[in-house]
C-alpha cells in the first residue's frame, strides 16, 4: 500500500501482480478500454457473467470474490484513492478478514476467463470455453505448495526450465487404460440421474484404477533407472477444501466431467520429485516429467524420433524387435518379467532416449531382490497419496442433522465422540452436541453396510415421509383443525368449543365496531362478515359436527405401472389421489345412477390431463406424466382446461389473463401434435343449449366458498354446467392427471372430483410449481430459516437438473426449454374433440390472429354471466408464455444483477421481475427461471433465488399442511393467535366499511395510493404490499374480520391472488414467519410487528406512486 501511494503522488498508474502469476499478453491495451475505472482487480469468481466472446468487465457479483493477485490503481482521483488504500491497510492490519469499502470510487472486476485463476485456467480452461484470448494466469486454487504451482505451470508449458531439463536423461512413457464415462454422467453442465455420493464412489473407483497403473509405471521407471513422463490423469470429481456440489466446486458450473486433472489432484508433487528427502522410510526418489513434456516446443525433436515402443506379450517366441506403429521401432517382450529379465531384454535399447510402453498389463513382475521390492513399495505408498474429495460443508454436524443424514439412532450416537458448543439460536439454552462427520460416516457404513446402503435407507425413509404427507393432504378440514389445536394447545378445550368461542368473540367485536359507526344507515354486509356468518353456521351444523370421512392412507403399491417410466426427478413430483369407496363418502357425495352406469360401461379411451395452473407446454411435469401414462396404456392423450364460474374470484381480469395464456399453450401443443380443449363456462355450453335460465337472464352464479362444508361445495359443483362437462370427460378416461395446487378452489375441485368419479379410476396430482416438490418437506415450517435448512440440500440438487435444454439449444433465452416427450402417442379420434361428442363447444384461440385476440376475448367474457365484470382487464400485463418470457429476459439482462440492491424500491419498475402473476398461472417454467438465475453468479441472482426458491415455496409448504385453515387465524403460530385474541376487543379509532377499502377511500394517502395501484394494474410491489396489508387490522372490527378482508381484497384485485405465495404473504401480515417485536401492550397489534403508512409516505410520496407508469 505504501508503494501504491508513492506512485499515486507521482501521478503514475500502478499495476502490480503476485509473483505466482504469468503474463501471456500485454494487458494495457485492454486496461485502456476502461478509462473510467479507478481500480481494476482480478477475481476468484468461477463463472463468467459475460456471454461467450464478450471481453468486457465482469458484473457486480464477481466483486464479492475480488483477489488482489492483479491490481491496477489509477491516479484519476488521487487523494480519494490514497485515502481508500490507507483505510484498507488499517483495517486489514487490524483484522485480516476485512475488506475496505468506498462508494466514491469505481471498481472494475477483470474478466475471469482472460485474467484467470488457478481453477478457471488449469481445470475449467474457461478461456477456451468463452473463446477469448488469455492474458494472465494466477496460480490459485492449487495444492502442493510451491512445487505444485511449478508443476502446474510445467503442465501448461508456461514454466521455463534450463535446457538440460529437456535434453538430458533417458525417459520412459506409458499408455493408461482409462475407464469409460458411465451412462448419464454428463460430460458438461450437469450429471443427470447421478447423486453426489454415487459420483464420488465412481470418481474414487476411476482414481484407484489409474493410480494402480501409475504405480506400475513408477516400478518400471525405477527398475530401468529412467525418468517417467507422467500420463494424463482424469478426474470425475474436482478437488476443493469445502463442500462440492455434484463433484463440482459451487459456482464452477463450466467444469466438464471428467477433466484432465493437475497432478496435485492425485498426489503431492513435492513428495514425488527427485529433490525429495529419500531414506529408509520413503524409498528411492522418483524422477519424472509432466504429461505435456513431449508436446513442449522446448523438447528436442530428436528425442521423439528416437522413441521405441515396447509391447509386453505372452508369446515368448514372438518377442522380437521390429518396425512398428507410426514408423517407430517396436520391441515385443515377455510379460511378467522380473526386473533383471526386463533389463536384459531391453539391454540393446539402453541408449534409446525414449521407451514407450503401449500396455502396462503384466509389463513387470516382481523384483528379484526383496530389499529392492520393499524400498519400491515404500516409495510408491508414501508418495502417491490419492485425494478423496470432501462433500461436506464443515467438520461437524448437530445431532438432528446426524440422525437425518446418516440414519442413526440416539443410542448409536451416544457411543460416538462429540463436542458441546453454544447453540447460536438459543445461547442461553442447553449446549448443542456436535459430531465429527468422519465418525458419523464410519458408523453409518457399519450400520448400513456401505454408502450405497445408506442412500437406500434415506430413500426408504423419504418415501415414508411422502406417504404421510400425501395422506395428510386429503384429510378433512375438521380433522386438520383438531390436530392443529391438539399440537398447539394441549390440555385446552376441544376444537369445536374453541372455534365457537372465537366466533362469539369476533361477533361481539363486530357489534362494537358497528356501534362506533353510530347513526349510520345499515349497509350491505362486507365480505368478512358474510364469511364469518357462513363459518359460524357451518360449525354449528350437524354436517360439521359429524365431519366428512377421512381418506385412506396412500400406499406406493397403488401407483400405476406407468409411474415407473418417468424420470426419478419427475416421478417424485407425482402422488396418486386416495379414493373414497366407503358408505360415508357415498352418502356425502351421492353419485347419480346415470353417471355411475356411464363410468362403468364407457370404454376407457384416453388419458385426460386437466390443465389448471401449469399453462405452458414445455418443462411441464404434469404433461410429461400424462404422456407417459398414455404411451404406457396405448391410448391417446387429451388435454383440457375448464374456466369454471364456481371459482370465487372469476373476474374479467383473471379470465382474460388466463385465456391469453391458454392461447399460447394451445398453439404450442398443436405444434407437438396435441389439441387443448378449452371450456369457458357461460359460453361453451351454448353448443348444447345448456346455459341455464340464470345465465340467460344475467343473474350471478353461486360460487363455492371455502368456508362451506364439503357437501355444500359438491352441490355447487354439481349444479355447474362446467363441472358436469368435466365429469363427463373424466369418466371416460383411463386415468386423470392434473396439477397439485394446495389452495382453494383447486384443492376443493380435486377432492370433489376424486369423490365423484369411480374409485377404480386413477387420479394423479403432479407438483409443477416448486423447484423442490412440496411434499418432500415433511412438516409445516413457521420460520424461513428452518424451511431453508430443511430443504436446501435437496433443492440445490434440483435447481438445474429437473429439466435441461436439449443438445444444441442455447443455455439461455426463450428457446432454452426442454420440450415434453410427446413422440409416439396414439392420435385421438377426430370425432372425440368435436362439440357434438363433447356436449360443449371448445374455444379455438390459437387460430385467432393477435390483432383480433383482444376484441374476441372481450366479446366472449362480456357474454359470461358468471364473470365479475367490475374487475376490469389490465392491458399492460398480457398473459401467456411469450409475454412472460419476454419479461423474464428483460429483467435477467437489466435487473437481476442489481436485484439485491433495488428490490425494495417500489418506484424501480425494473428492480423486480414482476413475474408473480405468470408464476401463479404457470405460464413460465419455474425450472427455467431458477436454472438461468443460478447461472448468474452474483449477489443479485443469489438473493433472487433465495426469494424465489425459499420465500415463494414456503407458501406452498404452508398451504399443503394447513390448507383447510388458510382463511382462519388457526393457521397462525400460537404466539400470534394469542396476541390477536388478547387484543381482539381493543377499541379501534375507526372501523371502515369494506366499500371504502375497496375504492381506496380510507383517507390514508399512502394506503389509498397502494390500493389504487393494485386495482388499476393488478399488481403491487411487495414492499408496498406489506405496508398495505398491515393496515387491515386497525380498520376491521376484529382480527378474523381483518384477515378475511385482506384475503378478499388481495385475491380479488391481484393477478397473483389465490396463489400459495399470496396466502403466505397475507398471513405474514398477521404474524406468520415472524416473531414478537413490538411491546405486548401496544393496542390492537400488541406483539405483532407494525409498518407505518405515514413512514412509508415519507419514503414514497403517494402522489408519485399513484401516478407511476406501468
Amino acid at each position: 500500500m505504501d508503494v501504491a501511494r508513492a506512485f499515486l503522488r507521482l501521478n503514475l498508474t500502478l499495476c502490480f501482480c503476485d509473483v505466482d502469476s504469468v503474463w501471456l499478453a500485454d494487458p494495457f491495451p485492454y486496461f485502456e478500454r476502461h478509462p473510467h475505472a479507478d481500480l481494476l482487480v482480478s477475481s476468484d469468481a468461477l463463472s463468467p457473467s459475460n456471454p461467450r466472446g464478450d471481453e468486457g468487465l465482469e458484473q457486480q457479483g464477481a466483486a464479492w470474490q475480488m483477489n488482489t493477485g492483479l491490481f491496477l490503481v489509477r491516479p484519476t482521483r488521487g487523494q480519494q484513492v490514497a485515502r481508500f488504500l490507507s483505510e484498507w491497510q488499517r483495517r486489514v492490519q487490524a483484522d485480516s478478514q476485512l475488506w475496505g469499502a468506498n462508494r466514491t470510487l469505481l471498481f472494475g472486476v477483470l474478466p475471469v476467463a482472460q485474467f484467470a485463476s488457478g481453477h478457471t485456467f488449469f481445470v475449467q480452461r474457461l478461456h477456451q470455453v468463452q473463446r477469448v484470448p488469455l492474458m494472465w494466469v494466477h496460480c490459485t486454487f492449487q495444492f502442493g505448495g510451491s512445487a505444485g504451482k511449478r508443476h502446474r505451470l510445467r503442465e501448461a508449458m508456461l514454466w521455463v526450465d534450463p535446457p538440460r531439463y529437456y535434453e538430458e536423461g533417458r525417459l520412459i512413457s506409458v499408455d493408461l487404460r482409462y475407464p469409460d464415462n458411465p451412462a448419464g454422467f454428463a460430460v458438461q453442465g450437469g450429471s443427470d440421474g447421478w447423486e453426489g455420493p454415487a459420483m464420488v464412489d465412481w470418481h474414487l473407483k476411476a482414481a484407484r484404477q489409474q493410480l494402480r497403473q501409475l504405480a506400475t509405471a513408477f516400478r518400471l521407471a525405477l527398475a530401468l533407472n529412467r525418468t517417467l513422463i507422467l500420463p494424463q490423469l482424469f478426474a470425475w470429481c474436482d478437488r476443493y477444501w469445502a463442500e462440492l456440489d455434484h463433484c463440482r466446486i459451487p459456482g464452477a458450473d463450466n467444469t466438464g466431467l471428467p477433466f484432465v486433472a493437475p497432478l496435485d489432484h492425485f498426489a503431492e508433487p513435492a513428495g514425488l520429485g527427485a529433490d525429495a528427502n529419500a531414506g529408509a522410510d520413503h524409498g528411492p526418489a522418483i524422477s519424472f516429467r509432466e504429461h505435456s513434456f513431449l508436446h513442449n516446443p522446448r523438447t528436442p525433436t530428436s528425442l521423439l524420433e528416437s522413441k521405441v515402443v515396447v509391447v509386453p506379450t505372452t508369446d515368448v517366441a514372438a518377442a522380437q524387435r521390429a518396425r512398428g506403429r507410426e514408423g517407430h521401432e517396436e520391441l515385443l517382450i515377455p510379460t511378467s518379467s522380473t526386473d533383471r529379465e526386463l533389463r536384459e531384454a531391453l539391454a540393446p535399447l539402453w541408449a534409446a532416449h525414449l521407451l514407450h510402453f503401449a500396455s502396462l498389463d503384466a509389463a513387470l513382475g516382481r523384483f528379484e531382490s526383496a530389499q529392492d521390492e520393499a524400498a519400491l513399495q515404500a516409495a510408491i505408498v508414501c508418495r502417491a497419496a490419492a485425494m478423496a474429495p470432501r462433500l461436506d460443508r464443515s467438520k461437524w454436524l448437530s445431532k438432528t442433522q446426524a440422525k437425518a443424514l446418516y440414519c442413526l439412532t440416539d443410542k448409536e450416537l451416544d457411543g460416538l465422540d462429540c463436542e458441546e458448543r453454544t447453540n447460536p439460536r438459543a445461547k442461553r439454552g442447553p449446549p448443542m452436541r456436535l459430531f465429527p462427520k468422519e465418525q458419523l460416516e464410519r458408523a453409518a457404513v457399519a450400520r448400513w453396510g456401505s454408502l450405497a446402503g445408506l442412500e437406500a435407507e434415506r430413500a426408504r425413509r423419504q418415501e415414508r415421509r411422502e406417504q404421510r404427507t400425501i395422506a395428510s393432504y386429503f384429510r378433512t378440514a375438521q380433522q386438520q383443525e383438531q390436530e392443529q389445536q391438539q399440537r398447539e394447545q394441549a390440555g385446552a378445550q376441544g376444537g369445536a368449543g374453541e372455534e365457537q368461542a372465537e366466533q362469539e368473540q369476533q361477533e361481539g367485536a363486530m357489534e362494537g365496531g358497528q356501534q362506533q359507526q353510530g347513526g349510520q344507515e345499515q349497509q350491505q354486509q362486507p365480505p368478512w362478515q358474510q364469511q364469518q356468518q357462513q363459518q359460524h353456521q357451518h360449525q354449528r351444523s350437524p354436517a360439521a359436527a359429524g365431519g366428512a370421512p377421512s381418506l385412506p392412507t396412500l400406499t406406493l403399491a397403488g401407483q400405476p405401472s406407468w409411474v415407473s417410466a418417468l424420470p426419478p426427478l419427475i416421478a417424485k413430483r407425482l402422488c396418486m389421489v386416495p379414493r373414497m369407496p366407503s358408505a360415508a363418502a357415498a352418502a356425502d357425495h351421492p353419485q347419480p345412477q346415470e353417471q355411475q352406469q356411464q363410468q362403468e360401461q364407457q370404454p376407457q379411451r384416453y388419458i385426460l390431463y386437466w390443465l389448471k395452473t401449469a399453462v405452458w407446454g414445455h418443462e411441464n411435469p404434469a404433461l410429461d406424466a400424462a404422456a407417459a401414462a398414455a404411451r404406457s396404456l396405448g391410448v391417446p392423450l387429451l388435454v383440457a382446461s375448464f374456466l369454471l364460474a364456481s371459482h370465487p374470484y372469476a373476474s374479467e381480469r383473471r379470465w382474460r389473463f388466463l385465456l391469453e395464456g391458454l392461447r399460447d399453450v394451445q398453439a404450442e401443443l398443436r405444434q407437438q401434435g396435441l389439441e387443448l380443449l378449452i371450456y369457458l363456462e357461460g359460453h361453451s355450453e351454448e353448443a348444447e343449449g345448456q346455459q341455464g335460465a340464470a345465465s340467460a337472464a344475467g343473474a350471478p352464479r353461486r360460487r363455492c366458498s371455502r368456508s362451506s362444508s364439503s357437501s355444500a361445495r359438491a352441490q355447487v359443483f354439481e349444479r355447474s354446467a362446467g363441472w358436469r362437462a368435466l365429469l363427463r370427460l373424466a369418466s371416460g378416461a383411463a386415468a386423470v392427471v392434473t396439477e397439485d395446487m394446495p389452495v382453494p378452489p383447486d384443492a376443493d375441485w380435486l377432492l370433489a372430483l376424486a369423490q365423484q368419479l369411480s374409485p377404480s379410476l386413477p387420479i394423479a396430482a403432479v407438483d409443477t410449481a416448486c423447484g423442490l416438490p412440496m411434499r418432500l418437506v415433511g412438516k409445516c415450517h413457521e420460520k424461513a430459516y428452518s424451511f431453508r435448512a430443511a430443504s436446501e440440500s435437496q433443492r440445490s440438487q434440483r435447481v438445474s437438473r429437473v429439466y435441461a435444454p436439449p443438445a444444441g439449444a442455447p443455455p439461455l433465452g426463450p428457446a432454452a426449454v426442454a420440450r415434453p416427450a410427446l413422440a409416439g402417442l396414439p392420435p385421438p379420434p377426430p370425432e372425440l374433440c368435436k362439440a357434438e361428442q363433447l356436449g360443449w363447444r371448445p374455444l379455438d384461440l390459437a387460430s385467432l390472429p393477435p390483432p383480433h385476440l383482444a376484441q374476441r376475448l372481450t366479446a366472449l367474457l362480456a357474454r359470461c354471466a358468471g364473470v365479475d365484470h367490475s374487475v376490469p382487464v389490465v392491458g399492460h400485463l398480457p398473459g401467456g408464455s411469450t409475454a412472460g418470457y419476454a419479461r423474464w429476459e428483460a429483467f435477467r439482462k437489466r435487473g437481476l444483477a442489481l436485484y439485491a440492491a433495488s428490490r425494495n424500491s417500489p418506484m424501480e419498475r425494473v428492480g423486480v421481475s414482476r413475474l408473480s402473476a405468470y408464476h401463479h398461472w404457470g405460464m413460465v417454467s419455474p425450472f427455467k427461471v431458477a436454472r438461468e438465475a443460478a447461472m448468474d453468479r452474483n449477489a443479485g441472482a443469489a438473493k433472487f433465488l433465495d426469494e424465489f426458491l425459499v420465500w415463494r415455496e414456503i407458501g406452498f409448504n404452508l398451504c399443503l399442511h394447513r390448507h383447510a385453515l388458510l382463511h382462519s387465524l388457526v393457521a397462525l403460530p400460537s404466539w400470534a393467535r394469542a396476541t390477536l385474541e388478547e387484543h381482539a376487543r381493543d377499541p379501534r379509532a375507526v372501523v371502515l366499511p369494506y366499500s371504502a377499502l375497496d375504492r381506496g377511500a380510507t383517507g390514508d394517502a399512502f394506503w389509498d395510493a397502494a390500493q389504487q395501484q393494485l386495482a388499476k394494474t393488478g399488481e403491487l410491489h411487495n414492499n408496498a404490499r406489506m405496508t398495505w396489508g398491515k393496515a387491515f387490522l386497525q380498520w376491521a372490527p376484529s382480527p378474523q374480520a381483518a384477515l378475511s378482508a385482506a384475503l378478499h381484497a388481495n385475491h380479488r384485485w391481484a393477478l397473483d391472488g389465490c396463489d400459495p405465495a399470496s396466502y403466505a404473504g397475507v398471513l405474514w401480515w398477521f404474524g406468520m414467519y415472524d416473531a414478537p417485536k413490538s411491546s405486548p401492550g401496544t393496542p390492537i397489534s400488541s406483539s405483532l410487528a407494525t409498518r407505518s403508512t405515514a413512514a412509508a409516505a415519507r419514503r414514497l410520496p403517494p402522489a408519485q406512486y399513484a401516478a407511476l407508469a406501468v
